[in-house]
């Protein structure tokens, strides 16, 4: 209102002025008219953005394609030859070769996180589904993770359901989802807090919940600490690493198997990180009775 956004000619083909009438039939006809050429510039305008972005996504996917492939054959090399040193080094030399071995699996799980991105982005991804006890994998994942826990001064527990938790699956896949969240509770716990990992089998699903005793999480950044790269910290003041991907690549493997993921957490208290997977691989439009987010 009040802004100039054309000129209107008429041509009036009787004599005499125009009328009152004349001038509001006018006025209807020069907003209407404006309404649809700023309609027309608007559209146009979104439909540049959304090209510029089309594009940007597109050199994003090229950049992360291209970084994952290129890193990877000489990470390997370098954990080839690391792991050599450190079986062949004097016990009391071993140590300077750790953190070579820690900084390049950092590396590998960092470009396999975004290749797995990258793949369920383009549609690419393949799941090879076999049956999986998922309370063989979290025992697994959190050996694997032993030497953090150990790091952090951090117990880790692991209990077993009445029932073997067994689900049709990617096995590498769900293994890297719950690698994901097993971590997290790991790192952002306190000195001397517990992760405690158990099991529910209800009707055509398996649940595992995390809970941990950390820092927790506000409840503004809840619905957020999925997204990619979003991190609770400011990047300027945090204490914990890491690019805010892992919670993001733990939510994109189980949606792929018909799972859902989510959160629960009170600040300063710790948090329960929840995982549904339906036994069947299906698509999951909803949760069973009962199970509430």
């Amino acid at each position: 209102r009040g802004k100039v956004i054309g000129v209107m000619e008429v041509i009036n083909r009787r004599e005499g002025v125009y009328g009152r009438e004349d001038l509001e039939v006018l006025e209807i006809l020069a907003a209407q008219a404006a309404m649809a050429l700023v309609h027309a510039r608007m559209q146009r305008e979104l439909q540049a953005a959304e090209k510029k972005i089309s594009a940007l996504e597109e050199m994003k996917a090229n950049f992360v394609a291209i970084a994952s492939h290129e890193l990877r054959t000489p990470l390997g090399l370098i954990l080839g030859f690391a792991t050599h040193l450190r079986e062949i080094l004097p016990a009391e030399q071993r140590h300077f070769v750790e953190p070579i071995i820690r900084g390049a699996l950092r590396l590998k799980e960092l470009t396999e996180g975004l290749s797995y991105l990258e793949n369920f982005d383009r549609k690419e991804a393949i799941l090879e589904t076999t049956t999986v006890n998922l309370y063989v994998v979290v025992r697994q994942v959190v050996e694997e993770l032993r030497p953090l826990a150990d790091e952090h001064r951090v117990t880790v527990e692991v209990v077993p359901g009445e029932t073997t938790p067994l689900v049709e699956g990617d096995q590498a896949k769900l293994t890297s989802a719950l690698r994901q969240v097993v971590k997290n509770a790991i790192q952002f716990n306190k000195p001397q807090g517990k992760v405690r990992v158990h099991f529910a089998v209800i009707p055509g699903y398996v649940k595992v919940m995390v809970e941990d005793t950390g820092i927790g999480i506000p409840q503004e950044d809840l619905e957020r600490i999925f997204d990619r790269f979003y991190q609770v910290e400011h990047h300027l003041t945090r204490q914990h690493g890491g690019m805010g991907l892992g919670l993001a690549i733990a939510r994109t493997l189980i949606e792929a198997h018909g799972g859902q993921i989510w959160a629960e957490s009170e600040e300063g208290q710790g948090s329960r990180f929840s995982i549904l997977l339906p036994v069947r691989r299906q698509t999951l439009s909803r949760k069973p009775e009962g199970e509430m987010v």
